[in-house]
């Protein structure tokens, strides 16, 4: 069995080289997120699961930072969010820079990624 209060091992979601798209919708409109797996494999598998999951259905913008970021990733179920945030995946080699308009998960520190993301209101090299 599982030990209490351990997660049991996920089932992932096959890795697909191909960009998908997935659509927002918000109080204020719409936006579209490309998501490239080859850039980021495992975050790309990670976020398709909570894709999946529905896991940011009514979720929020919850920080904004002029010229730099706005985040979200927190569900609008507690349950949800306190299931997911101990599921930290490995960090991905970084291939790409942080540019406007690029999403890319929040960290503590290495392989402390789970469910926040933030957009990139500005190019933000320096966390690469």
């Amino acid at each position: 069995g599982v030990p209490r209060g351990a997660m049991p091992p996920r089932k992932l979601i096959p890795i697909d080289d191909e960009p998908w798209s997935v659509v927002f919708r918000t109080d204020v409109g719409s936006f579209v997120l490309q998501v490239h797996p080859s850039w980021s494999p495992l975050g790309a598998n990670h976020f398709k699961e909570l894709i999946k999951a529905d896991y940011y259905k009514e979720a929020r913008f919850f920080r904004m930072v002029k010229d730099f970021v706005v985040q979200f990733g927190i569900s609008a179920d507690p349950k949800e969010s306190a299931k997911w945030n101990s599921r930290h995946i490995e960090d991905d080699p970084v291939t790409e820079k942080n540019l406007v308009g690029r999403v890319t998960y929040a960290m503590a520190g290495p392989g402390t990624r789970t469910t926040q993301v933030f957009i990139n209101l500005k190019d933000n090299t320096f966390p690469d």
